[in-house]
């Protein structure tokens, strides 16, 4: 009996559960804009503009693994 493959990549535990740990799907970053009404240099709530990103700081899964997986 002769057997044969061909396995051209290895992938980890951790290669595999990536895309759906909770640290990686966090999003990390988000702009707005500032107008400083009254020049102060101190941002006050109602000088800000709105988040560039409404789930900044929330985790987004984007990857769905199978649930026979």
């Amino acid at each position: 009996m002769l057997d044969v493959g061909r396995y051209l990549e290895w992938e980890s535990a951790a290669t595999a559960t990536s895309p759906s740990n909770p640290v990686n799907t966090t999003v990390a970053s988000a702009t707005r804009t500032w107008n400083d009404a009254n020049h102060d240099f101190v941002p006050q709530e109602n000088e800000l503009g709105p988040l560039s990103n409404v789930n900044f700081g929330k985790s987004v899964i984007t990857t769905v693994r199978a649930a026979d997986v």
